[in-house]
């Protein structure tokens, strides 16, 4: 048993083990902050094998960066990370106790304990990047079929909100595709139901955290 119970007949749903206390205080970080529950995840860090993965969640109300690291190996780790939001103090919400400040280019140094995870939270909004989004995928004059994916590069690592909708060319009317947040967002046209030959075209509007 992995916290040390005995075997044989007895409470397996005991509210007082450390496995139901370690998941309850899980679940209560997250409900205690949106941005952790339901908030849009942007990748900074992750090693090829075991080590730290490392993501930021920011809430589209909220506009908060929270910093998430987890570490799968057996040894501490110290890692340097991009973050969203620069010149800021970083408060410890979960796995550690003491504060990290961002630099004026967002970077921003972390120690993560060996098979832990540890949660911080910025003291300020994220970055406002100026984005100028393309859309990568599909490429211009491209054949559809099926489901396609639409991907757009913002060209920065940085919170934004894109929505993406396409039209039949010739038409004035734009169908919204879906609405991603994260500096490579990703959405998918199912053109199965359009004629052959349909010629339709993308758009990619970007809405950084000034607005």
């Amino acid at each position: 048993m992995i916290t040390g119970e005995k075997l044989g007949t007895q409470d397996r749903y005991d509210s007082d083990s450390p496995l139901y206390q370690h998941i309850a205080a899980l679940s209560k970080l997250r409900e205690s902050n949106k941005a952790l529950k339901g908030g849009a995840q942007v990748e900074l860090y992750a090693q090829d094998s075991k080590g730290v993965y490392a993501f930021s969640r920011v809430d589209r109300d909220e506009k908060t960066e929270y910093l998430v690291a987890l570490n799968n190996s057996e040894e501490s780790a110290d890692v340097e990370l991009s973050t969203l939001t620069s010149d800021a103090t970083y408060s410890a919400l979960y796995g550690a106790e003491d504060k990290l400040s961002s630099a004026a280019d967002g970077k921003l140094n972390v120690t993560v304990p060996a098979l832990s995870a540890v949660v911080y939270k910025a003291d300020k909004n994220v970055d406002s990047a100026a984005f100028t989004p393309e859309i990568s995928a599909p490429k211009s004059g491209a054949g559809l079929s099926g489901v396609t994916p639409v991907s757009v590069d913002l060209g920065e690592q940085a919170w934004a909100e894109t929505s993406m909708s396409w039209r039949e060319v010739g038409t004035e009317k734009w169908h919204l595709l879906g609405v991603a947040e994260d500096h490579t967002p990703r959405v998918f046209h199912d053109v199965s139901s359009l004629p052959q030959g349909t010629l339709v075209e993308y758009r990619a509007v970007s809405t950084n955290a000034a607005g």
